[in-house]
C-alpha cells in the first residue's frame, strides 16, 4: 500500500516540532544512525527523563542500562530485539508490548511500542518514528483479574470436592 501525501503548505515544516509535541502519545524520531532527532514531552515522561537536556543521544543504550526489558511472556528483550532496532532492519512497522523494570526490581511499567521506518526514494531507512503509550494500568488490571480468576477457580474446585 502506497502512502498518501497531502500538500499542506510549506510553512508546516517550520512548526512540525510544535505540532508533534501536541500529540498525547509519546513520540521519538531516530535518524538512520540511531540518534534521536526529536522526543516530545510524553516520550520524556514515559522514559523517566526529567527534560530533553538529560536525554542521551543513544537513548536505547541508556534505556537498556537503566531497565530490564521483557516481552508479554516474560522473556528478556535484547537491544537488537527492541521494535526500533527491528524496524531499522525491516520494511514494515514493528509492534510490541514491553515491560520495563528498574535495576532495583521494585518499579516496573508497561509500554505499547510501535516503530515505523521512514524511507527515502531509494527505499533506504532515513528515520524511525517510535510511538508508544503507557499501558501499565491495563496490564496491572489484567494481572489482577487473572489472579482473582485463579483464586476463584481454586475455591470452586475446593467447594466441589467437598460436595462429593
Amino acid at each position: 500500500m502506497q502512502p498518501t501525501y497531502y500538500k499542506i503548505g510549506t510553512n508546516v515544516g517550520r512548526y512540525w516540532k510544535e505540532i508533534v509535541s501536541l500529540i498525547s502519545d509519546a513520540v521519538i524520531i531516530y535518524d538512520e544512525h540511531g540518534e534521536i532527532h526529536f522526543a516530545n514531552q510524553s516520550a520524556l515522561l514515559s522514559l523517566r527523563y526529567k527534560s530533553s537536556s538529560g536525554l542521551p543521544i543513544d537513548s536505547l543504550d541508556d534505556l537498556m542500562e537503566r531497565f530490564m526489558v521483557a516481552d508479554e511472556n516474560g522473556a528478556v528483550v535484547t537491544r537488537e530485539e527492541m521494535p526500533c532496532r527491528r524496524a531499522f532492519r525491516s520494511e514494515s512497522a514493528k509492534q510490541a508490548q514491553l515491560r520495563f523494570t528498574d535495576q532495583s526490581g521494585r518499579h516496573d511499567y508497561w509500554l505499547a511500542v510501535k516503530a515505523v521506518p521512514i524511507f527515502d526514494s531509494r527505499r533506504l531507512v532515513r528515520f524511525i518514528v517510535v510511538i508508544f503509550q503507557d499501558i501499565t494500568v491495563f496490564k496491572t488490571t489484567e494481572a489482577n483479574l487473572k489472579d482473582a480468576n485463579r483464586r476463584m477457580m481454586g475455591m470452586l474446585e475446593g467447594f466441589l470436592e467437598t460436595k462429593h
